[in-house]
């Protein structure tokens, strides 16, 4: 018999501009037993709960408008900035070309996935490196 692992107490930042997208990986966390989840839809938002909730793992839209997937990621890497700029970040792209992987690497993302790729598998696997 397989249980899968549980991380009750594990908070967890979803930082994506379309609430349908949101609605979906919020759904699929709380299957996971993953319950605090803080929601973003932009870049000055999610800096604030970033700060104000210190989420233990981020789940980033690399295709935020206005370039904010990037800046995000950079604002959460960056010790001026951020407190808590070591938590995994798994970024997801609807279309991940290699320049942009590169990029996202370059700037600290943990796991870097295509959208509709299995995030509670990506998720348990950060939260068991913790």
């Amino acid at each position: 018999m397989h249980i899968a692992p549980s991380f009750p107490n594990l908070s967890v930042l979803l930082v994506d501009a379309s609430p349908h997208y949101r609605r979906i990986i919020r759904t699929m966390l709380y299957q996971a037993q993953l319950h605090r989840i803080f929601e973003a839809a932009d870049l000055p938002s999610s800096a604030a709960i970033f700060i104000q909730k210190q989420p233990n793992i981020v789940i980033l839209d690399w295709d935020l408008p206005d370039g904010g997937g990037p800046k995000c990621l950079a604002a959460i890497r960056s010790q001026r900035t951020s407190p808590f700029a070591k938590a995994p970040v798994l970024v997801m792209m609807e279309r991940p070309d290699k320049r942009s992987v590169v990029q996202a690497a370059k700037l600290g993302a943990e796991i870097v996935g295509k959208l509709g790729q299995s995030i509670v598998s990506s998720v348990s696997s950060m939260a068991l490196r913790m």
